[in-house]
């Protein structure tokens, strides 16, 4: 009989540790899930912020590319038209050339026609 009083009286004594023990269990991971929680709230706002940058460098850079689009073609445009002002002078000067050439050849038949 004197060992069911003892497991009474232990009983609530041991009890009331593991309750205590429980209790204080959970103190802590609910502290660890409050921390936790605001290490993703930082970690995601630091995305959100790294995403933002990300975007923003993007669209500077695409705008920047455009720009330099544009420039390329200006600058091949005026290579184009370039180009083809050379080409119109090759052909003029083949062409002045020719008509001298004929002259030339003019003059020299009415020279050989008048020795």
């Amino acid at each position: 009989m004197l060992n069911s009083t003892r497991k009474r009286s232990l009983s609530p004594t041991a009890g009331s540790a593991l309750e205590r023990r429980r209790v204080y269990d959970v103190d802590e991971l609910l502290l660890q899930n409050e921390r936790m929680a605001d290490e993703v709230k930082s970690l995601t706002e630091e995305l959100t912020r790294a995403k933002d940058k990300s975007a923003r460098q993007l669209s500077y850079m695409e705008d920047e590319n455009d720009k330099l689009r544009k420039m390329a073609t200006e600058v091949k445009n005026k290579y184009v038209l370039s180009f083809d002002i050379c080409i119109v002078i090759v052909i003029s000067c083949t062409n002045i050339y020719a008509n001298i050439n004929m002259n030339f050849t003019a003059i020299k038949n009415v020279t050989h026609d008048l020795i």
